[in-house]
């Protein structure tokens, strides 16, 4: 276990080719970048391995951990503009932690340097700055940087880094290859090792290396300039391997190469940037992979950050960052000829980016009530939190329908008729209960202790509340008249306006209070007289008491507010994006 990590937190990019005043944050375990073709989902990766690396420790082959921008892209001599507003801009925010001490935040800024003459090419260098801590000087910046990295201000971050480029991988029988065995004295071809290579391999595309298979291979592929490890395949010579089943192998020889130094006294942990990590494989090994890598990212103290266009990749890590938001992250971009990330992530709404250029606006999106009392305290509710300054507005047009079908019959047909999953169903504050529902006489002043239990669908929302609409009116209507010493600036309040003044606690007493005879074991048909209904439905839209009751209970109304605008905005993505099919 590595005793310091450095973490890159996050990258501010003013201006780098198309990307303009953008800021990414990257997860601590894996980070996908995910957007249409030419958004600069490469760049950014490449970017980032621009200002980490080191060259104190190795891989097989004896190369730096330290890639090279210039090694994967073109950086043209007139990209290096002088005047402010044409300058690149790139920062990158590192984390530092060790055991004991407090975590430190720094920066680097990527800066290009002109070595055509010296180099043949332009390269990116990182410079230590204080561009978002003006509470101390650059050379203040620069020496805490150095005492913490023991490099110097225009230094890389020392952290073991490897950019792997899949999506510019020949398969090997067209890329000229040049197979040598190794010498098993070779110490990274230790039993140990060559028994990771193929579990690791084989956890991806299962038994696909035999366990006879102890000595490793080296692919030097002339085309590419590159080589990797391998192992042979079950029935597969070399030459024939699929190009998914080749890139694998550069995956897998990737982290052979940090779990071969991972034992060295000088790691502390790795970034592993891969591009376009899906190509060529089926959704179940992509699956596979990234379950792999989160394991290795575990296991070797790697941050990885890859690009991927695969919904199966997102999916999966979406669903991971519910789980644990600090360890994964998506940065999906949009717009390609600005990009920039969305800051609403729903697989249904990148499915419709990715598939879809263009698409009308989409139909509206229908909502089903339990009853029509059900979608008339909806509308008060929606009422009240306009009238508190609340955010109501939704993402597309709704159609409300109100059904009076009841709750067992909603969640039937739900569960068994597809076409309701595309629709929002709100059933009433006793939805959320299965049985055992709160007893209305005990709770008529006092509040329900604990929670509701049963689970629903995404789709389905109840009401705020325990209660059917009737008894919901009539608990909050009979607080007030109980306490309306308490509510004695709503009741004032009626006085002010002509249309309300017959509203006094005694008039609605008797035409409200005193028409229900509630007990112990009553059920809610004592509620249904239409007279009585039509009294506390009257009474609560004309009043707007929902608006002084909720003064009091704001998060409650919130969390539905906020609840109902997810859900609209859920459905309305799932059924954008599958008119894509």
């Amino acid at each position: 276990m590595v005793k310091e990590r450095f973490y890159v937190e996050e990258m501010r990019i003013e201006r780098f080719r198309k990307l303009k005043d953008v800021e990414l944050k990257f997860g601590k375990k894996i980070t996908v970048v995910s957007g249409q073709n030419g958004v600069g989902k490469s760049n950014i990766l490449s970017l980032l391995c621009s200002c980490s690396g080191t060259s104190k420790l190795k891989t097989y082959n004896n190369k730096n951990f330290q890639p090279e921008f210039y090694e994967y892209f073109i950086l043209d001599k007139s990209e290096i503009a002088k005047d402010k507003d044409s300058k690149y801009g790139v920062f990158v925010n590192f984390k530092y932690s060790c055991e004991g001490g407090n975590p430190y935040v720094f920066t680097k800024s990527l800066t290009l340097k002109d070595d055509t003459e010296t180099h043949g090419h332009v390269r990116i260098i990182p410079r230590t700055t204080n561009k978002y801590d003006k509470n101390i000087s650059v050379l203040q910046a620069q020496q805490d940087v150095k005492r913490i990295t023991k490099t110097g201000a225009a230094a890389r971050v020392p952290i073991a880094s490897q950019f792997v480029s899949l999506a510019r991988l020949f398969p090997i029988g067209e890329a000229n290859p040049k197979v040598t065995e190794l010498h098993s004295r070779i110490k990274y071809n230790s039993i140990s090792i060559v028994k990771k290579y193929r579990d690791w391999y084989n956890y991806v595309l299962p038994d696909s290396i035999s366990e006879d298979e102890d000595t490793f291979i080296k692919l030097e592929k002339n085309l590419l300039e590159s080589d990797s490890l391998a192992l042979k395949l079950k029935n597969t010579p070399l030459e024939g391997q699929s190009i998914g089943q080749d890139n694998l192998g550069n995956i897998i020889t990737s982290l052979i190469n940090f779990y071969i130094i991972s034992e060295n006294e000088d790691y502390n942990g790795g970034i592993l940037c891969i591009d376009e990590m899906d190509v060529s494989l089926h959704p179940d090994a992509q699956l596979r992979l990234f379950e792999l890598l989160d394991i290795v990212s575990e296991e070797l103290a790697l941050q990885i950050i890859i690009s991927s266009h695969s919904l199966t990749v997102i999916e999966k890590l979406l669903n991971n960052r519910k789980k644990s938001p600090d360890d994964y992250e998506l940065i999906y971009l949009k717009n390609a000829s600005m990009p920039y990330p969305t800051e609403i992530l729903s697989i249904h709404h990148i499915k419709a980016d990715l598939y879809m250029e263009n698409y009308s606006v989409s139909p509206p999106v229908k909502v089903y009530f339990e009853d029509p009392n059900t979608q008339i305290i909806h509308k008060m509710l929606i009422d009240a939190a306009e009238r508190l300054g609340m955010d109501t507005k939704l993402v597309a047009d709704v159609e409300e329908i109100a059904l009076a079908l009841g709750k067992a019959t909603l969640l039937k047909m739900n569960e068994q008729d597809q076409y309701f999953s595309s629709v929002c169903i709100i059933l009433d504050g006793d939805g959320k209960y299965d049985g055992n529902y709160p007893n209305m006489y005990d709770h008529l002043q006092n509040e329900v202790k604990g929670s509701a239990q049963s689970s629903r669908a995404f789709n389905i929302l109840t009401l705020p509340g325990h209660f059917p609409p009737e008894f919901y009116m009539y608990r909050i209507i009979y607080q007030y008249c109980e306490n309306q010493e308490q509510h004695m600036r709503f009741w004032r309040s009626m006085d002010t306006v002509p249309d309300l003044t017959a509203y006094t606690v005694d008039r609605v007493k008797e035409h409200c209070i005193s028409k229900v005879d509630l007990q112990k074991n009553s059920k809610i048909n004592i509620f249904k007289s239409t007279d009585l209904q039509d009294y506390m439905i009257r009474f609560c839209e004309k009043t707007g008491i929902l608006k002084d009751y909720y003064e009091n209970n704001i998060s409650e109304l919130e969390k539905y507010i906020n609840a109902y605008k997810e859900k609209i905005y859920i459905l309305n993505s799932k059924n954008v994006a599958e008119k894509v099919y």
